[in-house]
């Protein structure tokens, strides 16, 4: 995630969250081959086919589960970062949950 990634560096002045994101940070464990992944999924998502040897979910483990929030706040707090949580009740926070998934940042600097 490119969010992540900008929270890693330092290079968010601004860390904008919906109020509507339902979000958590899954890291997950194929059985089959070994292969560790992290991914973002709402409560109602089933976990997905491993992406190395595309087995189903029975053969997928869930090691560790946090909310999106959680973790992108604690993120955001190591790198001086601001937090604004937007409405999903006005025009500007319905199109933040809708188009952009729910979160946006404004950087510092660019990130390549």
């Amino acid at each position: 995630m490119m969010i992540k990634k900008a929270l890693d560096m330092g290079a968010v002045d601004t860390l904008l969250i919906s109020e509507g994101m339902r979000k958590n940070s899954v890291n997950l464990k194929c059985d089959s081959c070994g292969h560790e992944w992290n991914i973002s999924l709402t409560r109602s998502q089933e976990l997905p086919h491993c992406s190395q040897c595309d087995t189903k979910n029975d053969a997928i483990t869930e090691l560790s589960s946090i909310s999106l929030i959680d973790e992108l706040s604690g993120l955001a707090g190591k790198g001086n970062s601001e937090l604004s949580f937007i409405s999903t009740d006005t025009e500007e926070g319905s199109q933040l949950m809708e188009g952009f998934g729910g979160l946006a940042a404004i950087l510092r600097y660019p990130v390549m």
